[in-house]
């Protein structure tokens, strides 16, 4: 019977070292798939990788890979795979058709990294009005069956 473990040449690659870095096509295809998933905002992707990077390199402090995050980032940004601005809109339409408030809409966009002048634009551009705010609670009441919707 041969051992084939002795006959084995170990390479340098299959020896993790301590001075290894983040690997920058890594990252980008995390966040590539990340993103081809799940509709997101740079706040999330960049929290998705910080997540990636504690798993996959535990070795690497986070303040040394910020270069590398916010490169991906920005690459992400470049080829329109995350977009606030379009992320901002999407969720103001699917809140109003739920029948959500503009203050809990915007309250969940803050939440979510977007800033104030791209929440406002995302509501002009849906054009919202006050008739919109009374269409939503009448939703939310059909929704929670009160006042002329409760069951007797």
């Amino acid at each position: 019977m041969i051992n084939t473990n002795e006959n084995r040449k170990i390479d340098e690659e299959e020896v993790p070292s301590s001075s290894e870095k983040v690997n920058l096509k890594r990252l980008k295809n995390k966040a590539v798939h990340y993103l081809g998933r799940y509709a997101s905002t740079e706040k999330k992707l960049t929290q998705v990788l910080i997540k990636f990077i504690r798993r996959k390199w535990p070795e690497i402090s986070i303040d040394d890979a910020r270069g590398e995050i916010q490169e991906t980032v920005k690459w992400c940004r470049e080829y329109g795979f995350v977009n606030d601005a379009d992320y901002a809109l999407m969720k103001v339409k699917s809140g109003r058709a739920k029948g959500y408030s503009a203050r809990q809409i915007k309250q969940k966009l803050k939440l979510a990294g977007i800033s104030s002048q791209e929440v406002l634009a995302a509501f002009i551009s849906v054009e919202d009005t006050s008739d919109t705010e009374f269409h939503a609670a009448l939703m939310m009441a059909r929704k929670k069956q009160l006042g002329p919707y409760a069951r007797s």
